[in-house]
């Protein structure tokens, strides 16, 4: 099947559904997360979904999200072994496992409850979607229809770009949704073929400074809520050592978009470490 890029999440979320192993590896939440997210990007420029599909899409969302946050703070934690208390971090990291435990039930929950139906409503949605956006290598394709989901497409490109140049000042209260948004313009402009497509792959630079902010923070927030005696100090001080510049290179890399929303060229701050060096959602 000659799928357009429109069309693959939908069909790559819909068969991860059917085949997704229950112990969750941290290579296949990433997966589930990442195309749910492109399925609701994709939404916004479509025709209307089936009544259920982005209320099912965005509760596995957000389910595999904490299980992937999990992930990532635990190899973070573990960046801390030998330079501060054995048994704080391994504390930590008992807590941190707990937690994706519980996390991980909840996901399978969400995928028993909604994955039958949304199987079902992605293969209807895709079907839409190919007739809205028929792939112009078709020797059959509409080229009115293909001109007019092209028009769509950039339209939206378009207003998520004013959007993001028209943010307030970047803080803590909203890159965390700059993010979100640079995710979604990241995933639309991919799909245009007139594109520079090197322009939308620079937003990762700040996508992943963001959120490996993000993500020291929330280590952060879980180890002062259970590390709060006087004997787990050094660990915590280290952790909040570590979570300061990355907020400030989060800062300076959402800035750095105010003049040039989609300049290619290097931004600021020190080398990062990607999530496990996966595609970013």
């Amino acid at each position: 099947m000659d799928l357009t890029p429109i069309e693959r999440p939908l069909r790559q979320l819909r068969k991860q559904l059917k085949t997704v192993d229950r112990n969750f590896a941290p290579e296949d939440v990433h997966k589930l997360r990442m195309r749910a997210h492109r399925v609701l990007a994709i939404a916004t420029i479509g025709p209307e979904p089936p009544r259920h599909l982005l209320p099912s899409v965005e509760a596995i969302r957000k389910a595999a999200g904490k299980v992937r946050d999990l992930d990532v703070i635990r190899d973070h934690a573990l960046t801390l072994a030998g330079q501060s208390s054995a048994t704080s971090l391994s504390r930590l990291l008992r807590r941190i496992g707990k937690l994706r435990t519980r996390a991980a039930a909840r996901l399978d929950k969400t995928l028993h409850r909604h994955g039958g139906r949304l199987r079902r409503d992605l293969a209807d949605y895709a079907r839409q979607l190919a007739a809205a956006f028929p792939s112009p290598r078709a020797t059959a394709a509409p080229a009115a229809s293909h001109r007019q989901g092209m028009m769509k497409l950039r339209r939206a490109v378009a207003q998520l770009r004013r959007e993001i140049a028209q943010r307030p000042e970047p803080g803590e209260a909203n890159l965390h949704d700059l993010r979100i948004r640079l995710k979604r313009l990241r995933v639309l402009g991919r799909l245009l073929p007139d594109q520079d497509q090197a322009r939308f792959a620079s937003f990762s630079t700040v996508i992943a400074q963001i959120g490996e902010w993000h993500d020291w923070r929330h280590l952060a927030t879980i180890a002062h809520k259970m590390l709060h005696t006087i004997r787990h100090a050094p660990l915590l001080a280290q952790i909040d050592a570590a979570a300061a510049p990355r907020l400030a290179r989060a800062i300076a890399a959402a800035r750095s978009l105010r003049t040039r929303p989609l300049a290619a060229s290097a931004l600021p701050g020190a080398k990062i470490h990607p999530r496990h060096n996966h595609p970013a959602a």
